[in-house]
């Protein structure tokens, strides 16, 4: 596939610089567990302005380190959200707290910070620690047209340059400056406490809005109003005049019922760096009323490439080209398009917004042999964040569990139920059955994955596996019931990327179901360059048999309840089945500890309130099937020596 490239509207040129410097910058939420022999774990329950939010994910930093992430998991049986925060680091580490919803770090802060102990754990499910941030709410700088308007004691942005730079850009507050208008109709500024002088322009300004309010007006038509990244509007009745005088950045979210609401929705875009590369894609979708995008916004600027998927296509050329007369011209509402650009650029999708259910035709084409077979690529038709699964805006029994994302660099990320979809945001989904599909209006969050997996709460929860060599990464999942539709696995637009699934009947998953009969699956590992992976795991879900991965080149094999990964090395031609995940039943109701331990011990198992609830003289595997679900810290005493280990018990 070929490029593109894209033009920002000169009418939001001004606007854009005056809100981005108000939005947190974001940290880098990447996690390096390899990195550290200790952890601590914190139960949470994670508050924004003393709010719980569901939708937020916390992360804990050492300085500028991301040293953990988790989102929220729904406790049924004490019908509340609690977050599991695995922490690592090393004793004396200084631990602070930030937030992010929708992959977007929010403006908002915590005085609560902590430091590091190893194995040690704070709070429980019954009563986790509570954290609440505070939002930090941006200025809402004054819009003045005319230098004499300005007041004392508010709010502006001063620059020195005619178009807005950003980075050079002054917050100012005219309590402590004279203003002198010059005839040019600069201004300049003259401090009235020292003999500072600043020449430049002072510009008009948007002004902010988030927060939720029954009835809203954003009609004066000399004023823009901006929806700041990371902020959330929320309004029973809004009324608009123009799509030029409501902005919603990327990052941001409007939740409203009002028809007939003109709006521009942001959408920042990255550009590719070589064209015979895969980086540099999106897949964007419109939250308007009626198709039309591509001809009313900034799309085509440039060199670019626009493409539309079709599955029924059988000749290899699935992937539609828009610059091709007899091709597509529009967006339709609840599309996904596959689009890229040889400029950073922020495209401006504006029209009216789309409030109704949306419905479009799946197509499922019996005679492809491929691994696209079923596959369609549809997209968020509003400005808010939705979700997939069950109860949620996209619900539906012929789809298989999770979706595809594409990653600016070329990798189709699997995702699952909890993942937010955000505004103007394309996904692919696997159909079983062709015909039509409806995306309903609702920002609810999916409670499991697909309506065909209702039965599983009755199953053995899901093992999450990830791959990682410091530059890219994969990720499958395993859940242990044979209630819901696997998802099957797709190669990466980028070659480059290593390929992780799950083998069943011959084919190969990034979402697979097995029953509880199943000891053993074969785990496929496809990767075509010479490097050095880590694999780890997430059992926090698992209620199943005892896991262990087998390595087949080197017969190494590990066990999964008392490892948290596994370094391998790869010559880039080696035969995929490297892997095979075993499952041992007979383990059920027990745990490894100190898989070193040789000799004789005492063990004893403590619960959360240092209560020694059992003990047993020799051999680490601690049975557990008389103790209640929950953390537990396992003390092994060695004659003068002692050690802990912390286990959880499902």
């Amino acid at each position: 596939m070929k490029r593109f490239f894209v033009i920002v509207m000169a009418g939001l040129f001004l606007s854009l610089g005056l809100y981005a410097q108000h939005i947190r910058p974001g940290h880098d939420w990447t996690v390096n567990s390899s990195a550290f022999d200790f952890n601590m774990t914190i139960v949470v329950q994670v508050q924004h302005d003393g709010v719980v939010d569901a939708s937020l994910e916390i992360g804990a930093f050492c300085g500028e380190e991301c040293r953990g992430t988790v989102k929220a998991k729904y406790e049924t049986v004490l019908d509340k959200y609690v977050w599991y925060l695995v922490i690592h680091g090393n004793a004396g580490d200084p631990i602070n707290f930030y937030v992010r919803q929708a992959g977007v770090e929010l403006d908002a802060e915590t005085t609560y910070s902590l430091v590091f102990v190893a194995n040690n754990i704070i709070g429980n499910p019954v009563n986790p620690l509570v954290i609440n941030f505070t939002s930090s709410a941006p200025h809402d700088y004054l819009l003045v047209t005319d230098p004499s308007q300005l007041v004392a004691g508010r709010d502006y942005l001063f620059s020195t340059t005619k178009v807005l730079d950003v980075d050079n850009a002054t917050a100012i507050t005219l309590e402590s400056w004279e203003i002198d208008v010059k005839a040019d109709g600069t201004a300049r500024l003259v401090s009235l406490s020292s003999d500072e002088k600043l020449e430049g322009y002072l510009f008009a300004q948007c002004v902010f809005i988030s927060g939720a309010y029954d009835i809203l007006d954003v009609t004066n038509a000399q004023t823009m109003y901006v929806v700041p990244s990371g902020s959330t509007l929320t309004v029973d009745e809004l009324n608009t005049v123009d799509v030029s005088n409501l902005i919603v950045e990327d990052g941001a979210q409007l939740v409203n019922a009002s028809p007939g609401v003109l709006a521009t929705l942001q959408k920042s875009v990255t550009a590719y760096v070589d064209v015979d590369e895969a980086d540099g894609w999106y897949t964007v979708a419109a939250p308007l009323k009626a198709a039309g995008v591509v001809s009313n916004s900034n799309m085509t600027a440039f060199e670019y490439d626009l493409y539309e998927f079709d599955e029924t296509n059988l000749t290899n050329e699935e992937w539609r080209n828009f610059k091709l007369p007899e091709n597509f011209k529009d967006f339709t509402p609840g599309r996904g398009y596959l689009y890229a650009n040889n400029h950073d650029m922020t495209l401006n999708l504006f029209g009216t917004l789309n409030v109704s259910n949306t419905s479009i035709d799946l197509t499922y084409t019996a005679g492809r042999t491929d691994e696209l077979k079923g596959f369609n690529l549809i997209g968020n038709p509003y400005p808010h964040v939705i979700y997939k699964g069950q109860g949620a805006a996209i619900d539906d029994n012929r789809l298989s569990d999770g979706y595809y994302l594409l990653s600016n660099d070329g990798a189709w990320q699997v995702k699952t139920y909890s993942d937010p979809i955000l505004p103007g945001q394309g996904i692919l989904v696997m159909t079983v059955e062709a015909g039509d599909f409806t995306i309903v209006k609702t920002t609810a969050m999916a409670t499991a994955e697909s309506s065909a997996s209702k039965g599983r709460s009755t199953g053995l929860g899901r093992i999450a596996l990830r791959v990682n060599d410091g530059a890219s990464e994969d990720v499958a999942y395993l859940y242990g019931t044979k209630e819901g539709r696997s998802l099957r696995k797709i190669s990466h637009l980028d070659n480059d990327f290593p390929e992780l699934s799950f083998c069943l009947d011959r084919d190969r998953f990034a979402i697979a179901h097995v029953d509880d009969s199943v000891v053993a699956v074969e785990v496929r590992f496809d990767s075509r360059r010479v490097a050095t992976y880590t694999m780890t795991w997430d059992l926090s879900e698992w209620q199943g048999g005892h896991p262990y991965m087998i390595d087949h080149f080197t017969g190494v094999k590990v066990d999964m309840l008392t490892m948290q990964d596994y370094t391998f090395e790869t010559r880039g031609d080696e035969p995929p089945f490297r892997f095979q995940l075993v499952l041992d039943k007979a383990l059920e109701g027990s745990v490894t500890v100190f898989p070193d331990f040789q000799g004789e011990g005492i063990f004893q198992v403590i619960d959360l309130t240092g209560r020694v609830v059992y003990s047993q003289q020799g051999g680490n595997v601690i049975d557990t099937r008389g103790l209640a679900p929950g953390v537990y810290v396992v003390r092994l005493i060695e004659g003068d020596r002692e050690r802990t280990e912390k286990i959880l018990v499902r």
